[in-house]
């Protein structure tokens, strides 16, 4: 889930070459909780500034809704603070933008 598309083809092609074949990428976060209630999901890649909805407030609903559900936080941001409260928050990794393959995969 990122709102840039240029972002969201360079982690599904990473993730792809990386052994990973079912990717779905979303644009929208107002998306998000109606897909992973409709599907199987097993992991969610989830940026924090995005339009409509924050990926603060994203990872919030999705670990109440599934706390076994791994949410994986990629930003540019690096703040220590940030990645600590979204760890807090349910988040089972924070990666920073740009990430390296390995590191995503």
């Amino acid at each position: 889930m990122d709102d840039e598309p240029q972002v969201l083809l360079a982690f599904k092609t990473e993730l792809r070459l990386g052994g990973v074949s079912n990717v779905v990428t979303l644009e929208d976060p107002r998306e998000v909780s109606a897909f992973v209630n409709e599907h199987e999901v097993e992991v969610v890649v989830l940026d924090l500034h995005m339009p409509h909805i924050s990926g603060r407030q994203l990872l919030a609903t999705l670990a109440e809704h599934d706390p076994e559900l791994p949410v994986i936080i990629a930003t540019a941001n690096t703040a220590l603070h940030i990645a600590v409260e979204c760890v807090k928050l349910g988040a089972y990794d924070y990666l920073t933008k740009p990430c390296e393959i390995d590191e995503l995969v």
